[in-house]
């Protein structure tokens, strides 16, 4: 069977920002109207001679904005040195989201069970149309863009067998019918690699609180735990006192360092345990709290963006 044109999967995710491939450019001209909306201008920090390059690097400029719902855009090579996006949006919020968006570089994956089960590079192409399946839906005060994804024949073979008896039937409704416990996706941008979380104990005790809390808005179902996230996302974590590290967490740290060198650190860390770390040979990446009170530090700290549970069907 052509999986290619027989089965094509289509993962329906709300508010997933999707940015695959590195595209490294200087900077962004943005804010210049265009016939009701707004252009971008980026430049590449090199010359794109190569075809298959342009198309690929044009595919994921699309990609990182289709997550926005904005169907009206295109993206055009001018030259070899930049790309040109146009969209017909001029709403100052919309224009900075963009913006960040096409400024961020980073890998995007999909992990389940610990597992990578695809990337960005294995998604063909993300349909626009509603006959397709996007859609655009207001719950509330918040919105939800439905954005199906079309897989390569290999990663979406791989999908289907990852998530083949993902599910546990727990109960049975008579209005409802039947009730599944399903494993979830778990969706990263840049997922730290050969590095180690370093988190103290009242930033661990707060994200504890707000994993089990939920931020639905953010993409965050609630009852989570910390060690899920971790486990899932083959992170490693060391989880420290604010009196300092444990000679034992020493030890363990001096054995971790040659094959995780980088330590992710949140601003609020001991100045004393990160002079400790940098000596051991760390190289120290301090990530920001989310601006959202809501948000757990953990959910930046290993660019954990969306988490989507598998369905029965």
């Amino acid at each position: 069977m052509d999986l290619a044109k027989n089965w094509k999967v289509l993962l329906l995710i709300a508010f997933l920002i999707i940015s695959v491939g590195i595209i490294g450019f200087r900077g962004i001209d943005f804010g210049i109207d265009f016939k009701g909306g707004s252009l971008f201008q980026i430049e590449f920090s090199e010359a794109v001679d190569d075809v298959e390059e342009r198309v690929k690097i044009t595919q994921t400029i699309q990609q990182r904005i289709d997550w926005t719902g904005l169907l009206d855009t295109t993206v055009n090579f001018f030259g070899e040195r930049f790309a040109i996006v146009q969209i017909a949006e001029t709403d100052p919020e919309v224009i900075e989201r963009i913006e960040s968006l096409l400024r961020r570089q980073g890998k995007f994956e999909v992990m389940l069970a610990g597992d990578v089960i695809f990337t960005g590079d294995d998604i063909i192409e993300i349909p626009q149309s509603p006959t397709q399946g996007a859609s655009f839906q207001r719950q509330g005060e918040s919105v939800i863009w439905t954005l199906p994804f079309i897989l390569k024949s290999t990663a979406a073979e791989q999908f289907k067998q990852a998530s083949f008896h993902q599910c546990e039937l727990i109960s049975f409704d008579p209005q409802t019918g039947r009730l599944y416990d399903c494993a979830q996706t778990y969706f990263f941008i840049d997922r730290p690699l050969a590095s180690i979380v370093i988190t103290p104990r009242s930033v661990y005790t707060s994200d504890v609180q707000k994993f089990q809390t939920g931020n639905h808005l953010e993409g965050q179902p609630g009852g989570l735990t910390v060690e899920e996230v971790l486990e899932n996302g083959r992170i490693t974590q060391i989880l420290v006192e604010e009196s300092g590290l444990r000679d034992t967490q020493i030890t363990e740290l001096q054995g971790l360092v040659d094959t995780h060198p980088k330590a992710i650190i949140p601003p609020s860390l001991d100045p004393a345990i990160k002079t400790q770390l940098e000596s051991m040979g760390f190289e120290l990446r301090e990530v920001q709290f989310p601006d959202s009170n809501l948000q757990p530090w953990l959910w930046n700290a290993v660019g954990l963006r969306q988490i989507i549970s598998l369905t029965e069907s």
